[in-house]
Formats: C-alpha cells, structure tokens, sequence
C-alpha cells in the first residue's frame, strides 16, 4: 500500500511539471483555489488549510506562484509574478441552508484601484449545483459567471464525487462568450483528476492531485499553443495542508487506539459569564459534544479503539450515564474500550464498569466505590442557643426541605422516605456494576459494593473490579497493539447538500429556581427559562423541545411561570412537543415543571417528586433581648410589619401561611393532575411531599419511561411527527442563539445518541441559605424544594 501511493506521488510530480492552475467552474469548484474560483465556495467547506503554489512555463523557471491562508469563512492569499505582489482577502458565510455568499477583494496597495470579485452558491443536493461570479475589476469591463454542476453518481445512490459535470456561462460587455466544459473526478479516495475545456478560447486544462491524510500534493496544465502536448504550456504544481483528511487509508498493521481527554469533570452546560444584561458562554466542550466526538470515533474505521488514562470526567452519575450510551456503542461495533486509573471514585469507576471496559489500575492506586447515603445536619438547637428561632410550614410531614433550620434531629417521616430513596439508589449503582463486570467479579455486585471502599489496588483486583495492576510504562506493551494515540483527522466534506434535519431544541434548566434572569448551569431563572422557551417554540426551524432538568426546587411562582410556558408549548399556539429528561434530580418545583410535558424521562436512582410546599419564617426577637437591643415598629394595621423577624408571628398570621401552604399545595396537585391526565385524589395519594426514586417514580405514573437524553431526544423526535437527520439545538442560553432568516441556528450539534447515573446525597446547607436570602430580596416567603442534590 505505501509503494502504490509513493508510485502515485511520483506520477503527480511529473504530471505538474505540464501543468497550469486547476480552476474549475464556478458550481464544480473545489479545493485551496475555491476562493478565488467563487468567493462562495469556502462556506460551503473542504478549502481550508495552507497551500504553496507555484508556476510557470513547463520549458522555463516558476517565477510566479501565491500562498494560500484559507478558512471556512475568512481567508488571506498573497501571490507573485516575477517581482510584483498582489494580496487578495476573502469573506464567505452560509445565508441559509445549502446556499451560501461570498466576496474577494484584490489589491497591490499600490496606486491601482483594488478590483472585487463577488460569489452565490446554491448546493440543494448531492447531484445538482448552481454558481454564480461577478467581477469588477480595477480597470475594464466587468463581467458576470453563471454555472451549472451536475453528480450523476449521486443520483443513481453510487459514489458522488466519482464524477462531476460543471457547464459556464460568461457575460460582459461583448456578449455571451462560449461555455467552459469542465470535469472533476475522484476514482479512489484522494486520488484526483481534473480536466475542462474552454470553447472560447480553445484552451484545454489537465490536472491530478494525490492526497494521503491531510497532505496533498499535485499540478495541473493548460496549453498555449494549440498542442496540449507540446512545450510551452502554462504549468503549476503545489502542495497544499488541509485542514481535514483528504483521504484516510489504513497504512498501519495494528490496532489504532485513541487516546482521548476530557479535560476534567464534563458539564452539560458551557460556563457563562454576564456582560451588562446579557448572558455569554464560553467555548467549553459540553456533555453533548464529547458523546458527539466519541461516536464519530466509535463509526471511524481508523479506528479499533479508545483508551482514556486518569480521566474523571463524571461530575455526577446522570453524566457517567450518559457517556455510557456512546461508550457501549464502541463495544456494539466490537472495539476495545480501555481506562487506566491512578485512583478511581465511585461514578468514574461506574462509568468504566458499566460499559465493560478492560481496566487498570496503578499497583498503588485505589477504588472508592461504595455505596449510597444521606447526610444531613440538624441547626435547631445551636440556633436555639443564640435565640434565634424559625418557624417551619410544612404541606406534610414528608416535606422537609428547612428542617435542617428547625428541627434537633432526623424526623420520622423523612427517614422512612430516606431509607427507601437510598435503597432504590443503591439498587441502580449494583445493577449497572452488575450488567458491565458481573463475569469478572469475585463475587455478586451487592457485595462487592458493600465492600468498599478498594484502598488498596491489591483488593480491588481479587474482588475482580480491574483486570491488571500496571504502572503507566508497562501499559502499551500490555495492550501490544498501540499504533497511534491521536485523535485521526476528520474526513473532507464530499456530500453538497445538507438536507433539512428534525431539530429538536435543548434547554438546560440546571439549579434552583427562582424569579428574574438565571445563570445558565447554576440556577434556573424564571424570565430566562420564559425567553428560551418562547424562543424555540416561534423557530419555525424547531420542531419539538426537549428540558433537561438538574433542580431540587425553588420559588413556587416561578415555577408555576415556568410550567406554564411549557403548558403552552405543549398545547397553544405553534404547539410542539415537549420532553423532559431529568438529571440526577428533578423534584419539587422542578417536577412541578416537568408535569406539563408531553412525556418525562429519567434514571433509576433520580430523586424526584417531593410535590409539596413549605416556607419557613425566622424570629431573632429572643437574640435581641438578651443582648439587650431594643427594636421599636410604628405602624397603623397591625400586620403591617408581617414577617418582620423582629418579633413572632401572630396567630392570625399564621393561619394565613397555613392557607397560603394549602392553596399551594392544591395548586401543585392539581398542575400534577391536568399534566399527568391524573385524578387529584390520586396524585394526592403519592405526593405529600413525599421523594421518589426514579423508578419508584415511574410505578406511580409520575414518569414515563427510564432513560436519558438519548430516549428523550428520540421520543421528541417521534412526537413531531417528521422524518429525518436529528439536530440538537442550544437554547438555553437565549442570548446565544444568533437567528437569521431562514437560516437553522448557529449553536447546533449532529446528533449521533447522548445517554446518565447518580451518586450519594448530602445536605446542603448553603443551598438552603441561598434560597432564603433570594427570597427575601425579593419578597417571597414560599418555595417548593428538596433539600437534597447529588455531589
């Protein structure tokens, strides 16, 4: 294989020695001359890269030649003829889908006036193209280029870029000229070969290239004199680095394994950063994206295999979860899937199990897993101590989110909820230990667990939970098949068309939720959520929405805003369908979103539900009096001061909490109800504040189906009703969304399959501090909330 293509390198070389520029036509164009051939074509893509170009005449020197800086949008090619330069700059952008703009402006910097060279192209699909160039030169007529390009391969379902027709048209001030015939073709992958010929001038170009990965080397000819066989024809040869694989052939004997890195823990939402009122990301890789690169990886026939070391990129169980689905798909299509661990924690080492990777370990490393708890503390009597009390209004006694504030210890009905919760969580952590590593466990997967944590490596591998003890020298001669560790190039774009695909837009709704503008992956603010809702559901390119919720709760009243913008969605105007995919946790208010969606989603060991509603009220006026601080109110009504926490409440005040709690409550049972297509009484039933597990969930109809993003995502699908590629679209950072006529959304990633798990819960007493200090500055005494998250 490698003789043939150096066989092949050496046929170009004296090929380009006959050789002149390769143009093409202004539809067929292709390769690093596409700007100048239509300013157009770059947006379309497969020009990028650098480019060195030289020519000439065949019986003389190459005196001539230009260097190309080429981008998909913007590009800078300075050239020469003998001791003249001339700098040419482009700009190229997509203006809707399959057609695209362009412009090229030339100039010396000298006294000549810069000439201008304008570029359309529409590709509506693989077999068919239309090219339209203007040029307005510096001096002389200007004149306009309209071409045809036809793949007739493409439409008999055999390989496009076989063969390309292309057929042109000029037209300046002396009329129409005669047509330029132009043919591309690509016989073998990075092989190609280009002819044409120009009825006006009787000309005749000629012209090969041979790529081998990213480098491409190659010239082309055109006679002069009537004889293409004869000397003196203009001639060129270049080589050129483009910026994906021309072509990609398997040179190597072993098995390519990749080597990939996430970088540390992997978020689902890219970091934000508010400038002034508006809200901007960062370019992190998200969740979505790494399962995007590593299907690409699992369907690249390069590649035999992927190998992460000492990568932890589990922030959570519900991420270990859904790199599982891209990891599993590498293991469907029989590659190796490998992870090489110093020390592992729980949901990292999950995420290697349960794919049923091979895994090692350093002879010194260690594996915490272990299994499920719940910590919470208990503030009541060292509050109590410095007189400050707070009063606590539960719907139910299972609703505990300020307990932590009010009470000395563990109530009763919080544990009973507790230690079923964990029960069912632990459950799910066995069963995916079980389903990856049961054949190469020392024993069943509940004892194992129970077993931990693996301080010592030695432990870890006779309880079967790593395949080999190495140090990091000894593992590629333990693997014996390393060929490569970097990531191959991806492949040139070959396909012309990019059919309209069945976007379904994402909105992340991660944190607590509460009135006003959120940041995007810490907390969910109402009139946020409200615009990126709103947004996707007037895109007209949008055709179903998809909440993934990370959120124990929040503020009753923007929850319910919340929900109903969802509501809407579902059933008003422009209505598509909504699905929600919970996280790690989905309760209270959060649920009390995710009820009005067309279908819920979520993992096993999720903690949802808590429908109920509590507020809490503090009273320091014990703490004042003993440190002998005298408050005095003037007032006329006497509740005019209400929630003061200068002094206790009264008694009427209190029953209008206890009403206000009521009317709340039946609210929330009632939106659970109409969203559900439930009965009150028996949403009533399970609710009471009560935390579910995912599964337990779903016995009590409170979900759907078990599953991720990957399930969500193809059930949205389902639910609109159309066929065809699926897109994911970002909106959750409304802000981001750059929306243009007809044009689908910047913010967009192939789909190719997403998939999630969980980890232990504690309490969280900022959490619990931070809601109050939002609700009071903004007057809100109710939340809806759990007091739990994942860590």
């Amino acid at each position: 294989m490698k003789r043939f293509f150096i066989l092949c390198l050496l046929l170009c070389f004296a090929l380009s020695l006959f050789a002149a520029p390769s143009e093409g036509g202004v539809a067929l164009g292709n390769g690093y001359r596409a700007p100048l051939v239509n300013p157009a074509l770059p947006a379309w893509g497969g020009a990028s890269g650098f480019a060195l170009e030289l020519s000439g005449y065949s019986d003389g020197d190459f005196d001539d030649g230009a260097f190309y800086v080429n981008g998909r949008h913007l590009g800078y090619i300075p050239s020469w003829e003998g001791c003249s330069w001339s700098h040419a700059f482009y700009l190229a952008f997509p203006i809707f889908r399959n057609a695209y703009m362009g412009a090229l402006l030339e100039t010396d910097f000298g006294s000549s006036a810069p000439s201008w060279t304008g570029g359309f192209l529409l590709r509506p699909s693989d077999g068919f193209g239309f090219g339209l160039r203007w040029d307005i030169p510096s001096s002389g007529s200007s004149s306009a280029t309209a071409g045809v390009a036809f793949r007739p391969l493409a439409l008999l379902g055999g390989s496009a870029s076989f063969l390309g027709l292309g057929f042109d048209l000029t037209v300046d001030d002396s009329g129409v000229s005669a047509p330029l015939l132009s043919l591309r073709s690509e016989p073998v992958e990075g092989l190609e070969l280009y002819a044409s010929y120009d009825l006006e001038s009787e000309t005749v170009r000629l012209g090969a290239s041979l790529a081998l990965y990213s480098t491409q080397v190659g010239g082309t000819m055109r006679n002069t004199d009537g004889d293409p066989l004869a000397a003196g024809k203009e001639s060129s040869l270049f080589v050129r680095v483009a910026s994906d694989a021309l072509s990609r052939p398997r040179l190597a004997h072993n098995d390519t394994i990749v080597r990939y890195r996430f970088g540390g823990p992997v978020r689902e939402v890219p970091s934000v950063v508010r400038f002034g009122r508006r809200l901007l990301g960062d370019d992190s890789i998200t969740l979505r994206e790494h399962i995007r690169r590593l299907n690409e990886l699992a369907d690249d026939p390069l590649v035999d295999g992927i190998i992460f070391v000492n990568e932890h990129p589990a922030s959570s169980l519900s991420v270990a979860r859904e790199l599982l689905v891209p990891l599993k798909h590498f293991r469907e299509k029989g590659k190796k899937v490998m992870f090489y661990f110093d020390t592992a924690d729980t949901d990292d080492y999950l995420l290697a199990a349960a794919c049923g990777a091979e895994i090692y370990l350093h002879p010194e490393g260690s594996v915490d897993l272990k299994g499920v708890s719940v910590t919470r503390s208990y503030f009541a009597a060292f509050l109590d101590t410095y007189g400050i009390n707070f009063e606590n209004f539960r719907s139910h006694p299972y609703k505990s989110g300020f307990d932590t504030f009010t009470e000395g210890g563990m109530r009763e009905p919080e544990r009973e909820e507790l230690t079923v919760l964990v029960a069912d969580m632990e459950r799910a952590v066995v069963q995916l230990l079980q389903e990856g590593r049961g054949d190469r466990l020392a024993g069943d997967a509940g004892t194992i667990l129970a077993g931990g944590p693996y301080l010592r490596a030695s432990r870890a591998l006779d309880a079967g939970l790593v395949d080999k003890l190495l140090y990091r020298d000894e593992l590629e001669d333990a693997m014996d098949v390393v060929e490569t560790y970097e990531l191959p190039a991806k492949p040139v774009r070959r396909d012309w068309s990019d059919p309209r695909p069945l976007t379904i837009a994402i909105i992340n709704l991660t944190g607590n939720i509460h009135s006003g503008e959120g940041v995007p992956g810490e907390s969910v603010g109402a009139d946020t959520a409200l615009r990126s809702i709103a947004l996707a559901r007037e895109d007209d390119s949008i055709d179903a929405i998809v909440l993934r919720i990370n959120s124990g709760g929040g503020g009753l009243l923007a929850s319910d805003s919340i929900a109903r913008a969802v509501s809407r969605t579902v059933s008003g105007e422009n209505a598509k369908p909504v699905v929600v995919s919970m996280g790690s946790m989905a309760a209270s208010g959060a649920y009390y979103i995710a009820a009005r969606a067309n279908a819920v989603f979520a993992y096993p060991e999720t903690v949802t539900g808590s429908i109920g509603v509590v507020a809490m009220t503090p009273d320091i006026s014990r703490l004042l009096e003993e440190h002998k601080i005298a408050v005095e109110t003037v007032k006329q009504s006497p509740e005019a001061d209400f929630g003061s926490p200068y002094r206790p409440l009264l008694a009427e005040e209190r029953e209008k909490i206890k009403a206000m709690i009521a009317s709340g409550y039946d609210h929330f049972i009632e939106n659970v109800a109409e969203g559900r297509n439930m009965k009150k009484e028996e949403v009533d039933r399970i609710a009471q504040g009560r935390v579910w597990s995912g599964s337990a969930a779903q016995e009590r109809g409170l979900v759907d189906e078990i599953g991720g993003m990957d399930a969500a995502v193809k059930r949205a699908a389902e639910l609109s009703g159309r066929q065809g590629a699926i897109e994911l679209a970002d909106y959750t950072i409304p802000e981001r969304v750059l929306r243009l006529p007809f044009l689908t959304p910047f913010l967009v990633t192939t789909y190719n399959g997403l998939g999630s798990v969980w980890l232990p819960l504690s309490s969280s007493v900022d959490r619990e501090l931070e809601l109050l200090r939002e609700g009071s500055q903004r007057g809100e005494y109710l939340y809806s909330l759990t007091p739990y998250r994942p860590e």
